[in-house]
């Protein structure tokens, strides 16, 4: 698809390019580093200059190796350069985060990472690119962050390998409380009856400590007895019991709507959707992009992140157009 030059515009009254394929050009980037991959590059970056940067929500998909991490860059270099506020890269783990680090010193791209005084003055003032990855921005501790409406405002976010990041939202999103812990006993003595009546004898192996047995709390017993869970769960948040402490702020006015499964090693509780409006920082971007190499099964953008079928229908792909979903 050939590249439309004429709808790449320029900051007026500065020297700072706009359109990141223009701002790859003024790179210091290392010698080995030649111009972008054409046609890929340059067609992802124009189409989303021109038909998406506006757009609240987008879905980058391409497939791995045709350089979505320096696209992802560039996209937020180009809002940086626009003056549209900060800038957030986050990556599925911190190896991975360390790997975008490398790439961005290779290519001259400028940016910054989380220090012992906390968010760097650049990344604040949306001068740089904070590259970080999804456990430090998505779990109920978060000083850096917050959650609810402690969250700090952040303008612009990219969440690399998406799919991969939702698995990690999804750990610190529910309690796991292992059977080492008083709160699982207390747990199990609350519920026990109402397990023994699912199945004597998976309750018989839970007791007996078997990690294959595993029994859920029937809905009406768990909303029946939520005054219990709550005073159970608020006491050992109170305690700083870890598998309490590091959730219980994103889910402890939502227990009623959450799944418990107990087993022989200890008791999962788990939101029936992702809290993701505690994550405020993530949650009221104004421009969020979601990097995705996987084109198959993509309802997971509605189910946990919550996105629209609209956008979901128009990804941005390497062919410049999107492909329907159903």
């Amino acid at each position: 698809m050939p590249i439309n030059f004429e709808k790449r515009s320029t900051s007026k009254g500065t020297d700072r390019k706009v359109h990141p394929c223009e701002i790859y050009d003024t790179l210091d980037r290392h010698a080995n580093k030649g111009p972008l991959r054409v046609p890929v590059q340059n067609t992802v970056l124009d189409n989303w200059f021109v038909d998406y940067k506006d757009q609240r929500d987008v879905i980058l998909k391409l497939p791995t190796g045709e350089g979505k991490t320096l696209i992802g860059l560039l996209i937020l270099q180009s809002k940086i350069h626009q003056k549209k506020g900060s800038s957030l890269y986050i990556c599925p783990n911190k190896y991975l985060a360390d790997q975008v680090r490398t790439q961005a010193d290779e290519f001259g791209i400028h940016h910054c990472a989380i220090n012992e005084s906390g968010l760097p003055e650049d990344f604040v003032n949306g001068e740089k690119i904070l590259i970080t990855h999804a456990q430090m921005i998505f779990n109920g501790r978060s000083t850096n962050f917050g959650i609810g409406q402690d969250s700090i405002v952040i303008e612009n976010i990219l969440l690399d390998d998406a799919h991969s990041c939702i698995e990690t939202i999804k750990t610190a999103s529910k309690f796991q409380i292992p059977r080492s812990s008083d709160c699982y006993h207390e747990l199990l003595q609350l519920f026990g009856e109402a397990l023994q009546s699912q199945g004597a004898g998976t309750y018989a192996d839970i007791c007996n400590e078997s990690k294959n047995a595993i029994l859920a709390v029937p809905y009406w017993e768990w909303e029946g007895k939520q005054a219990e869970v709550v005073q159970i769960l608020s006491n050992y948040n109170r305690r700083r019991d870890k598998s309490v402490w590091f959730v219980w702020d994103l889910l402890k006015d939502n227990l009623i709507n959450c799944i418990a499964v107990f087993s022989g090693a200890g008791i999962e509780i788990s939101p029936r959707l992702l809290p993701m409006e505690m994550f405020g920082a993530f949650h009221s971007a104004s421009h969020r992009v979601f990097m995705s190499a996987t084109i198959s099964n993509d309802s997971f953008f509605i189910r946990d992140l919550g996105l629209t079928k609209e956008v979901i229908e128009n990804p941005l792909e390497k062919n410049g157009q999107g492909k329907k979903w159903y």
